[in-house]
């Protein structure tokens, strides 16, 4: 359902729309980089016809296999937002469970799904409304091999054992203990949200800042104001300045970048404690 006139989406439409707004503030879960969130998305496309309950063992399902492929490919050529196949993976087991399939149909699905693992450009990523169409096209090939499984299709089966199956393309190094204990031990359990909206290489030292300005309004009754910063230095790792720099990158006050840049992360939590309630 969409807007004030509860306009009815059709599923691909409606994946496109949740996996929008599941990664509009980057405010997800990100266990082992997968991001399954946008693939999750698939289950509201199916939320007409299925429980609660339903919706919810669909949605561990899919963190918890997404999570090992996450792992798997830690040491692959693309990780986290980038690795299209988390979505893709995500969305093929939520469909999967939803719609009834057995485990060998289930099987073929999941495939399918990884058969051609989409790579996502970060510059997409950088931009608000880009990141949302760039998330869901890869929900809906997990959608796509779903309803290639139930007409007949088969993929490969051994794509996670073949030479130049999945791994091949995703990761020269696959960590393949990642799928140790599978039904036994759970992932999930270690599932982890963050405190703030924006990707996780930011948590640390926006939180860090945070708490730095709760104690200055504690210590002197007022909020510190914008005009009152000199400036912020922080020491933080390769990965996230080079993130930040690439955010850098895009010119203006753009809501893209925000999730993903330290600096403008820090600028708005700034903004917020002189003018937050």
């Amino acid at each position: 359902m969409l807007g004030a006139s509860r306009k009815a989406l059709s599923r691909p439409d409606a994946v496109r729309y949740h996996a929008a707004l599941a990664s509009l503030l980057v405010y997800d879960d990100a266990l082992f980089g997968a991001h399954p969130s946008a693939g999750v998305a698939t289950s509201w496309a199916h939320a007409t016809k299925a429980s609660l309950n339903d919706l919810l063992i669909a949605t561990v399902a899919a963190n918890e296999i997404t999570a090992r492929i996450g792992l798997a490919t830690l040491l692959g050529s693309a990780w986290g937002r980038s690795a299209g196949w988390a979505p893709a993976v995500a969305s093929a087991v939520v469909a999967s469970r939803l719609q009834g399939l057995d485990a060998r149909t289930t099987a073929h699905a999941l495939a399918l799904a990884l058969h051609a693992p989409r790579t996502l450009p970060w510059g997409s990523l950088l931009k608000g409304p880009a990141r949302g169409l760039a998330l869901s096209a890869p929900a809906l090939d997990g959608l796509e091999a779903v309803s290639l499984a139930m007409a007949g299709a088969h993929g490969s089966l051994d794509t996670l054992d073949d030479r130049q199956g999945f791994f091949f393309r995703a990761s020269p190094l696959p960590l393949r203990s990642a799928f140790t204990g599978l039904g036994q031990a759970w992932l999930t359990r270690t599932l982890a949200y963050k405190l703030m909206p924006g990707a996780t290489h930011i948590q640390v030292p926006v939180q860090a800042v945070r708490e730095i300005l709760r104690r200055h309004i504690k210590a002197a009754e007022k909020r510190l104001r914008v005009d009152q910063w000199d400036r912020v230095e922080l020491g933080v790792d390769g990965t996230t300045f080079a993130l930040d720099q690439v955010a850098a990158l895009q010119p203006g006050i753009r809501p893209g970048p925000l999730p993903y840049s330290l600096a403008r992360a820090i600028g708005a939590l700034g903004i917020h404690c002189e003018f937050g309630t």
